[in-house]
């Protein structure tokens, strides 16, 4: 089954708005929706059986499947492909879990008896040879016993009262005691088995009454003795054998009808992970997953011997599917595809909405992060082209807004002209929609760490900057507190750091700088240890904002490979920071700051002119102070302290 576009309806007036719930879903097959499922939480079970009928006219025709949200029943009545059931919709669950219960029309208990008595009482008097064939020994997965049976062993498990529950337990006694037919009986043994065992299941809840228990042991001993009491149980022969004509004797042969009869009770064809993000749909969910739960989900799924369909569901809409299915990917096992409701339902033009998903959803994104593998002599091969980028960044002066406090605003500003880029300084909300605030300190309180989790659910980063403490709170595994935003005492040695940034980048699928005494930098596949940068860097306010700042800046002009980009950065800065803490005059903290600006636009006019063939631009020639010509030809690889990782 295609899961790529799984369409949900929703039949609310506020999303149909007057248009006609069938002609919408035609339009959206037409655009390419893979799947179907009819979700209806309110009409009556003949609005439902109608509306379902006429939405299956429209996928058969279409060669889509339609999946019934909940319903069996109605699943049953229009012979839909299949049903969506969701963990408080599986039969044998606990009593307490029934969904709705304040909310369920008021039932009669005395009908509810009645009419399970009526079942065993027909179950009793029907005789003969066609009521022998064609009702109780029929092979099937839709015959009139098995959906008696289900019918009988929700009374069992959901029952409202002791008295309903019995009466359920003894219809179904006297049900299976007609059923003469070895393998019809087989194919509802795995069913009857799982919800029978789980009614029998202790709780603290609820208790059953002592005659439910003995009924219900009763009749799962009596279905095992019928099925399984022989002397010889053979596996599949290659001989046919027809099914319908097999006796009942005491051998039961498991032939191909049995093994059809009972394929959909090995588990779910697909399952929905969610909810990925809050909807207007699911306003009673415990917990919103986001993308990081989702892969975890994936990722156990993976572990699984039998393959299942998956799609994420909750708040998947045409800006964020193309992320969520990207960062949502586990080692092993990526998602199928996603369930949509709102942005096709409620659409314009639902056949354009499905068209733009069915493409989204085959695409890698354009925020994609597609890490390189080694090279031989990596190292030499990065530093060789990080003057280049250096040049790229004064040359297309990208435009860099800065959301930091205060106190660092006019240094970071500084740090931004001074190596080419163009910053704004503005905390103004309205200006920044796609842009969250810095994640510094992100461990520091509860605060931050909710906002930390709710950024990573909420957004993609290209890079992903942050000390020890707030990386590992980032990736989640351990809980911390930092002291403000000042990083606290090393936890973790080299290895575990370099273990840390790339379990992380491969995570995010993005790249991820640990900032220290030596950094960190990952892709998921190349680990680099940088070993630059000087220890005044740490007597002075915003540093780690300066790092973002040259990172986005380097970022902006160098799309292909996101790690150099950040590797050119970093060394920029650091090793213009170890310039400028030698040269004459610098002192301390308040000395050096000023020298680390100026080696960094030094810096910055050197691969300038290096690039321009040692010809001085007209800004170069008017800056009288520049240090651009004492900048050694091989700067970069002489200075720069870098390895690759191999763990």
């Amino acid at each position: 089954m295609d899961l790529s576009v799984y369409l949900v309806t929703d039949s609310t007036p506020a999303i149909l708005r007057g248009r006609d719930l069938c002609e919408v879903v035609q339009d959206a097959i037409q655009g390419g929706v893979t799947v179907v499922q009819y979700r209806d939480k309110h009409s009556d079970s003949g609005v439902m059986i109608a509306t379902a009928k006429r939405l299956h006219e429209i996928t058969k025709k279409h060669n889509v499947p339609l999946i019934i949200n909940d319903r069996v029943d109605v699943a049953l009545a229009v012979g839909a492909e299949g049903v969506h059931l969701g963990q408080d919709d599986m039969t044998g669950g606990p009593p307490t879990q029934i969904r709705d219960r304040n909310q369920r029309k008021p039932e009669s208990e005395e009908l509810t008896v009645a009419a399970f008595d009526c079942i065993a009482t027909v179950c009793q008097v029907l005789v003969g040879p066609t009521a022998a064939a064609e009702i109780f020994n029929e092979i099937g997965t839709s015959t009139i016993v098995d959906q008696t049976v289900y019918l009988l062993l929700e009374g069992i498990t959901d029952g409202t009262s002791d008295q309903v529950q019995l009466a359920a337990a003894r219809a179904l006694r006297t049900l299976t005691a007609r059923v003469t037919h070895r393998v019809v009986l087989a194919s509802l043994l795995p069913r009857s088995v799982s919800a029978l065992t789980k009614a029998l299941q202790p709780t603290t809840q609820m208790r059953r009454s002592y005659q439910v228990l003995c009924c219900c042991i009763q009749a799962l001993t009596e279905m095992l003795k019928a099925v399984l009491n022989d002397t010889n149980v053979s596996a599949p022969t290659p001989q046919k054998t027809d099914a319908k004509t097999q006796p009942g004797g005491n051998t039961l042969v498991l032939d191909d009808s049995w093994l059809n009869a009972t394929a959909s009770q090995d588990g779910a064809d697909y399952l929905g992970i969610g909810t990925v993000f809050a909807t207007p749909t699911k306003t009673n969910t415990k917990s919103i997953i986001g993308p990081a739960g989702t892969r975890e989900i994936l990722a156990f799924l993976s572990t699984m011997p039998r393959r299942v369909g998956t799609v994420a569901i909750g708040g998947i809409n045409l800006a964020n599917v193309q992320r969520v299915i990207y960062q949502s990917q586990a080692p092993l096992k990526s998602l199928d595809g996603a369930a949509i409701v709102s942005a096709i339902m409620a659409a314009e033009n639902p056949r354009e909405a499905a068209a733009l998903f069915c493409k989204l959803v085959k695409q890698i994104p354009a925020l994609a992060t597609i890490p390189l593998p080694p090279r031989e002599n990596e190292v030499t091969l990065l530093l060789d082209q990080v003057p280049d980028i250096v040049n790229l960044v004064a040359t297309r002066r990208p435009l860099c807004h800065n959301m930091i406090n205060f106190v660092v605003a006019n240094f970071a500003a500084n740090v931004a002209i001074a190596i080419g880029a163009s910053p704004i300084m503005s905390g103004y909300g309205p200006e920044a929609v796609d842009l969250a605030k810095n994640g510094v300190g992100a461990g520091a309180t509860d605060v931050r760490r909710k906002a930390a989790k709710q950024l990573m659910a909420g957004g993609y980063f290209d890079l992903i900057k942050g000390n020890e403490s707030e990386l590992i709170q980032v990736y989640g595994k351990v809980r911390g507190h930092q002291v403000g935003v000042d990083s606290g005492p090393s936890t973790l040695n080299c290895k575990e750091k370099a273990r840390l940034v790339m379990d992380l980048a491969k995570r995010e699928r993005n790249i991820v700088l640990l900032t220290g005494a030596v950094d960190y930098l990952s892709d998921g596949e190349r680990t680099l240890a940088i070993g630059n940068g000087h220890s005044l860097l740490g007597h002075i306010t915003g540093t780690g904002c300066i790092i973002g700042t040259i990172a986005a800046s380097f970022l902006a002009v160098h799309r292909s490979d996101k790690l150099l980009a950040v590797l050119a950065s970093l060394l920029l800065l650091e090793i213009a920071a170890e310039r400028a803490a030698v040269k004459d005059g610098v002192h301390g903290p308040g000395t050096f700051l000023p020298a680390f600006i100026d080696e960094l636009f030094a810096l910055r006019m050197w691969a300038v002119e290096r690039k321009n063939g040692g010809t001085s631009s007209g800004e170069a020639s008017k800056t009288s102070n520049c240090e651009a010509a004492t900048v050694d030809e091989n700067i970069f690889k002489k200075m720069a302290k870098v390895h690759l990782i191999h763990l």
